[in-house]
């Protein structure tokens, strides 16, 4: 099932391995500072993908590589599959996250993945984006499902129901509407990141950018930590106590909203206008 998908991480591999790969990268290093300590892509890759390393110079890195892609440089090809690379981990995992919902044809997720992850890296507006690793794989996962609900929409829409089918027929889909959290619809991803963390200010205080450092932005603790000028213990204990309070607001807020829920369904129910005997 995963053949295709394995298929193309290897082909990705054996591109940035090449010695034209290479000739290529050493020409290119004069125009992307960030890029002059690597000697090859294979070990700008390994930076990359590894534990060690200042999230914000790998950041750097991947805005670059954007860039240059977008730029249609003629090292262009390659600085695409050094994204792909890159990022190779996190969109693994958005394939093995949504696989279940291609169980049909797996080799379409593969495309969907692969059309979502290019038409974004080609159009992302730098200048907006504050993490650029972290908004081009949220955003991939996104494209991909939303155009996964488009394709269900159409086939409902050409099924042809029976008459008693039609006569019970309701919208699947409720309407969008503001979170428990209070963050609006149709936000970009660096809106939702702004407007979660507006959220989580009251909440978290001090602790917020420890908060969606590890919740949204994928860092470990440790890795928090040191961006953060913490120890790592001291990282431990902040962010679980944060945690908590989180937990315990949204308990609050959905017990709330379940409240509510009640309160206006007893309200439909009784009679437009009729006494209550």
């Amino acid at each position: 099932m995963r053949a295709r998908w394995e298929g193309v991480h290897a082909a990705l591999v054996r591109s940035v391995t090449t010695l034209q790969a290479d000739r290529q990268f050493r020409d290119a290093r004069g125009a992307e500072a960030i890029l002059g300590r690597f000697e090859s892509p294979a070990g700008l890759i390994e930076y990359l993908t590894g534990k060690a390393g200042s999230l914000d110079e790998k950041d750097a890195i991947y805005a670059a590589l954007v860039r240059t892609v977008q730029a249609r440089a003629a090292w262009g090809e390659l600085a695409k599959a050094i994204l792909w690379c890159g990022l190779w981990p996190a969109l693994d995992g958005i394939y093995r996250h949504r696989l279940r919902h291609f169980k049909d044809d797996p080799d379409e997720l593969v495309e969907a993945i692969s059309v979502a992850f290019s038409t974004l890296v080609g159009r992302m507006e730098l200048g907006r984006v504050n993490r650029v690793a972290a908004t081009l794989v949220r955003s991939t996962d996104r494209d991909v499902m939303e155009e996964r609900r488009q394709e269900w929409g159409v086939q409902e829409h050409h099924a042809e129901p029976s008459e008693e089918d039609a006569k019970r027929a309701e919208p699947r889909t409720p309407p969008r509407r503001e979170s428990e959290l209070g963050l609006p619809v149709g936000l970009s991803v660096d809106g939702e990141l702004g407007a979660l963390r507006g959220w989580l200010l009251p909440i978290g205080g001090a602790d917020t950018d420890l908060l969606l450092a590890v919740l949204v932005l994928d860092e470990n603790q440790r890795e928090a930590a040191d961006r953060l000028g913490l120890t790592h213990e001291a990282a431990r204990k902040r962010f679980q106590r944060a945690l908590d309070r989180v937990r315990a607001r949204l308990a609050e807020a959905l017990s709330q909203s379940a409240a509510e829920t009640r309160v206006s369904g007893g309200a439909r129910a009784r009679k437009p206008g009729g006494a209550q005997r």
